[in-house]
């Protein structure tokens, strides 16, 4: 592996290690919110959508010089970690196990039109 290679993936280690520590604290210190688990899983996920909008807005509003670093470390490494996708999957697959079906298309409705707009808050604060 290049010298390059292993600066990249030192970055995406790092993000990554970041990412599920964060996620590991949001999940741990919300508890106190009486927040189900499955609403801490949307509420991680917001938040990884809301920086992704955030992220890709900074990037096409400045000349960045560093797109390739920086997205190795935040936008996979971090928010990768950070978001919790095969968490939720396999929550929506218990309640269609356990037959759940309104509570099912509610968490897909809600997780997909809510990360939405959380992507495009985050990515418009930046822009305008």
């Amino acid at each position: 592996m290049s010298s390059q290679g292993l600066i990249n993936f030192f970055l995406f280690c790092l993000g990554a290690t970041l990412g599920g520590n964060i996620r590991f604290l949001i999940f741990t210190r919300l508890n106190f919110l009486f927040l189900k688990e499955k609403n801490n899983i949307l509420l991680v996920n917001l938040i990884s959508s809301f920086l992704i909008g955030i992220y890709f807005a900074h990037i096409s509003s400045v000349n960045y010089q560093y797109g390739s670093k920086f997205m190795e470390f935040f936008l996979i490494g971090f928010i990768g970690s950070l978001s919790t996708f095969s968490t939720y999957i396999f929550n929506l697959f218990d309640l269609a196990i356990n037959k759940k079906y309104k509570k099912l298309l509610l968490d897909v409705f809600l997780s997909i039109f809510l990360s939405f707009i959380s992507l495009f808050i985050g990515y418009f604060i930046i822009v305008f």
